[in-house]
């Protein structure tokens, strides 16, 4: 689903400069280490400790749990939303929490993108292409797609 893009793609740093005063929402665990890298703190983090479904290196894990000592785990069975995320995903928006997914990470970013409003920015990875930040015309075709991926 997120293989299209669901928006402008760049690297974090040119997509930073243009989200001034914006709460971000970064989804993938190199889109949030780079923005840490970069002296920003994600309002929501979404990570599984995994890179193209391989794990991180141990100093990357390292960092991530330092940045956000407290995170809610969440199971997210492949090629679904399951019902919790669905459920929390306002709650996440609204209080800023960092998330670590079991499971599937990239499909989280989905009710994450529905429920943002437009004081928020969604920041999702793009695999060797770079960092998507999500468009209103992103957001349409993400309502869209809930249906075929949410589960119970």
């Amino acid at each position: 689903m997120l293989k299209k893009p669901l928006g402008k793609v760049a690297t974090v740093k040119a997509h930073l400069k243009t989200l001034k005063g914006k709460k971000i929402v970064a989804v993938g665990d190199e889109t949030v280490l780079k923005m840490l890298e970069l002296g920003k703190r994600p309002h929501v983090a979404v990570f599984d400790f995994k890179v193209k479904r391989k794990k991180i290196a141990k100093e990357k894990e390292q960092k991530l749990r330092r940045a956000f000592p407290k995170m809610l785990e969440l199971r997210n069975p492949k090629g679904t939303i399951s019902k919790r995320l669905m459920l929390l995903a306002p709650e996440i928006l609204m209080k800023g929490w960092a998330v670590k997914i079991s499971g599937e990470e990239d499909l989280a970013a989905i009710p994450l993108i529905v429920f943002s409003d437009r004081k928020t920015a969604v920041l999702y990875g793009q695999p060797s292409k770079g960092c998507v930040l999500v468009g209103e015309k992103g957001k349409q075709m993400a309502e869209k797609a809930l249906g075929s991926v949410f589960s119970d």
